[in-house]
């Protein structure tokens, strides 16, 4: 009766305070508990870096090929852009048979800046001009009682496709014919941005003077981007060289002067754009 007793008040005493089953319960304020330790930082996983340095070398990889067709780092030179210049430019795409000088000027390293030649080829004006044209046709879609955030990004999205396969299919069909060329593709969004000042000039003279209006200056400003683009080429590329000559050389048609003909007898094949004519020996 003793033992059991004693052993029960000893294994009271070890045991844990206020009827509680378990451990005894540690003090959380204590500022050495185990909680207000520091954590000890997150190393990242070995699969997780890897994936990141594979990531990041394909787009190193693939970062010359993205500049080749769109050269980010010029993209600057295509902003460069002031007040007057897309005022001048402006009246351009509207009036383009009243502008004489069709040259681009160059400097030495280069094409000059937009703000300094009415020619250069910008990306303000097409930029501005393509989120204008959603604002009015979202105005349009207004007046009409059509409009509808649905309807603004489906019209957003149809314009950007457009632009985009229009500038694609002129980069493959100057690839496919192998034509030399000094545009990018920089020139070629700007050249086929400038489509939406007309546009907009024709959505808003609907909305004033009605279906009349519309086409009046749809078809003024079709014919003036027209004009423009013709007219707006680009620089003139060196002249290519020469093939070189055939065994017969070139003998002038003239005086039938030999050039480089060593043998005495030459058959004709026809002239030649710089007025000489091609003659092979037999």
């Amino acid at each position: 009766m003793g033992l059991g007793v004693s052993v029960g008040l000893e294994c009271g005493a070890e045991g844990p305070q206020n009827g509680t089953i378990g451990p005894p319960v540690k003090n959380v304020s204590d500022p050495k508990s185990p909680l207000f330790a520091p954590k000890a930082p997150r190393t990242p996983r070995p699969h997780t870096s890897g994936v990141c340095v594979r990531g990041c070398g394909a787009l190193m990889d693939f970062a010359p090929q993205i500049d080749r067709f769109l050269p980010v780092g010029r993209l600057k030179y295509y902003f460069a852009v002031d007040t007057v210049y897309v005022g001048r430019k402006l009246g351009l795409l509207f009036f383009p048979f009243l502008h004489q000088d069709w040259q681009v000027h160059y400097q030495q390293d280069g094409p000059v800046a937009p703000r300094f030649d009415v020619n250069a080829p910008d990306l303000y004006i097409p930029a501005m001009a393509f989120i204008t044209y959603l604002l009015v046709a979202g105005l349009a879609l207004g007046t009409q009682n059509r409009f509808s955030p649905d309807s603004l990004g489906l019209q957003a999205s149809s314009a950007l496709a457009w632009l985009l396969l229009e500038v694609l299919a002129v980069l493959l069909s100057l690839y496919l014919f192998s034509l030399p060329t000094d545009l990018t593709t920089p020139d070629l969004l700007a050249f086929a941005g400038y489509k939406y000042v007309g546009m907009i000039a024709a959505l808003l003279a609907g909305l004033m003077f009605g279906s009349t209006g519309y086409h009046a200056v749809l078809g003024w400003c079709c014919l003036s981007i027209f004009i423009f683009m013709v007219r707006e080429r680009p620089p003139p590329l060196p002249p290519l060289p020469l093939p070189p000559p055939p065994d017969g050389g070139w003998i002038h048609p003239k005086n039938n002067e030999k050039f480089g003909c060593s043998a005495p007898k030459c058959c004709d094949l026809g002239v030649t754009t710089t007025g000489l004519c091609l003659k092979f020996p037999f």
